[in-house]
């Protein structure tokens, strides 16, 4: 009996003394300085995005090209030929997601806060024309004529976005950027060959930009600073979407045909064999 008093008094004592130790730790004032010892790295975070996000900074520019550049001169090096990337930087999917999940976080913040003090708009037109700068060398040796149609426009919309006032201000880059929802369901599509994920991907082309760019268009035209369909700027997103309806028909013919070529296709396929025997 004395035994079990004993024990009773020493657990006890020893709950008085956890609770008293833990009551200490989590006083106001142990908070404050802990809050207080933080302080100074969030300080440093917010100096240094102030100073990436600055009107004069060229990071949003060089820190994302060397990324681009960099892995580009990964593919075009590698002494293993046999290697799924040697030659082939327009295949790495992963990081082709990487620049579209990133265009698109970046044009969401930009959109929703709208304010150049949280996200100035040269810093999502930057991470796109970087971007384009490599992929416009690798579709020039590559010799994809329309891809280097592609990443021109991207380019000169982007250069366009940049030095257009009312462009920053009507926020056009993040708005265009939001083309680059559809881009992993086509990298998706190509890596399973699965029908349906084609499909989603077709879905999110008719959405993403036979619907979108029109949108933005009308957005170009509503503004007093532009010159109707006269203005150069307007027929140079006009002719863009021309590209994306170009390739909005080879979607549909997939999707028509089941990927299966058809009797002109082959013929085609007949010339060009003919031509290179020649």
């Amino acid at each position: 009996m004395c035994r079990i008093i004993i024990l009773t008094l020493y657990a006890h004592h020893q709950t008085r003394a956890i609770t008293s130790i833990t009551q200490t730790h989590l006083t106001p004032t142990t908070i404050l300085q802990q809050s207080n010892m933080s302080q100074p790295l969030l300080d440093q975070i917010q100096q240094g995005w102030e100073s990436y996000n600055d009107e004069r900074s060229w990071r949003p520019f060089v820190l994302p090209l060397l990324l681009w550049s960099s892995t580009y001169i990964y593919t075009r090096t590698r002494s293993d030929k046999t290697h799924p990337l040697s030659h082939k930087w327009h295949e790495w999917n992963e990081l082709h997601n990487i620049h579209n999940v990133g265009s698109l976080l970046l044009a969401l913040v930009s959109l929703y806060f709208h304010s150049n003090a949280i996200l100035n708009e040269r810093v999502v037109i930057l991470w796109n024309f970087s971007y384009f700068c490599v992929d416009l060398i690798d579709t020039t040796t590559r010799r994809d004529v329309p891809f280097i149609l592609h990443a021109l426009f991207c380019l000169a919309c982007g250069t366009l976005n940049y030095t257009t006032p009312v462009c920053r201000v009507l926020r056009m880059n993040s708005k265009a950027a939001l083309l680059e929802a559809s881009s992993p369901f086509l990298h998706l599509a190509k890596r399973t060959k699965a029908p349906l994920h084609f499909v989603a991907f077709a879905v999110m082309f008719t959405l993403c930009r036979m619907v979108w760019i029109p949108v933005i268009i009308s957005q170009l035209l509503a503004s007093e600073e532009m010159n109707g369909w006269k203005d150069w700027r307007v027929l140079l997103v006009c002719a863009f979407y021309g590209l994306n309806v170009y390739w909005y028909l080879q979607i549909l013919k997939i999707l028509w045909t089941g990927g299966k070529k058809t009797k002109s296709d082959k013929t085609v396929v007949e010339e060009g064999a003919d031509k290179k025997e020649q």
